[in-house]
């Protein structure tokens, strides 16, 4: 139970995502002209224990605001109230936001760049900005979890800003990490759309007004349904642009498109009888094939 409060598996794809990233799709590019990271190993790893810390920080204050919505569409997944008290959560809470300042402060220290102290405190405002009101309201909270699950995705290449000017066609490789990302902040926002539409029930009793309560199952489905076109056009545009080998384009599609199709076959339902758990477990296999798909793009 409480590895499933920690949300294990999304901690990891947050390590995975800044660790391909960097050894991946930035070190393929630095080692053909002989370029080295900003960051060393161990800084990068700060960076990635910062980031996880940030994520599981905004679980944690999420489901302190949440915990009435929870028992209402969860009530066998509460941590809060069972196996630990409120008290002990907002402890935990706490610290998790110090030490993170303090790995955040110790960073833009060591590589004198103490623009980068405001990121982290910013990042921490939002997320309990979200919780406390944006995730009760339309869109609004879904826009702001997208964008930084897109933010993500741009931390590393933020951070190595200056090799990557140096590189004789740092553009190509900026639109490739442009596109990941805002892939990954459509596909997150899908995924946001349809748990809206799954908590309908929840978060109607306790007074949230989400696009599922305020416009109903059949909004969410027509907003889902363009999601889906947004991300067709743009892996198309994408892949006409950058004239990728066929061979890639296969690969990526094969991680991505299959999980886009069952999403819509599942869409093509009455609102009324349309399984949004199972859609929303395929929005986040759909988020992990993106990711998988980014491999054959080196």
């Amino acid at each position: 139970m409480m590895l499933r409060w920690l949300r294990w598996p999304n901690l990891i794809l947050v390590f995975f995502t800044l660790a391909f990233i960097r050894y991946g799709l930035l070190g393929n590019w630095f080692r053909q002209y002989n370029l080295h990271f900003v960051l060393n190993t161990f800084d990068f790893l700060m960076l990635c224990l910062l980031t996880m810390m940030v994520t599981f920080s905004g679980y944690v204050i999420n489901d302190l605001y949440d915990l009435e919505t929870d028992k209402q569409n969860r009530p066998d997944k509460v941590i809060i109230g069972t196996l630990v008290s409120p008290g002990q959560a907002r402890a935990i809470y706490l610290i998790l936001v110090f030490l993170g300042m303090g790995i955040n402060l110790y960073l833009a220290y060591q590589y004198n760049k103490m623009i980068w102290s405001w990121i982290y405190p910013l990042a921490i405002l939002l997320l309990w900005l979200y919780s406390y009101r944006l995730k009760a309201s339309v869109i609004w909270g879904n826009l702001l979890v997208s964008v930084f699950c897109a933010a993500v995705a741009l931390l590393v290449p933020f951070a190595e800003k200056e090799p990557i000017q140096q590189l004789p066609d740092g553009h190509d490789l900026l639109f490739t990490l442009y596109f990941y990302a805002f892939f990954a902040g459509v596909s997150n926002m899908l995924r946001e759309i349809i748990k809206d539409a799954e908590d309908r029930v929840g978060d109607q009793a306790t007074g949230k007004i989400t696009l599922a309560v305020k416009f109903g199952e059949k909004s969410s489905g027509a907003w889902s349904r363009s999601l889906l076109i947004i991300l067709s056009v743009s892996i198309a545009i994408f892949f006409i642009l950058m004239e990728y080998s066929t061979f890639a384009m296969v690969l990526f599609g094969a991680c991505t498109i299959p999980w886009m199709i069952l999403i819509a076959i599942g869409l093509l339902k009455n609102p009324a009888r349309i399984q949004w758990a199972k859609l929303s477990q395929y929005a986040k296999l759909l988020m992990v094939g993106g990711l998988l798909g980014l491999l054959f793009l080196v």
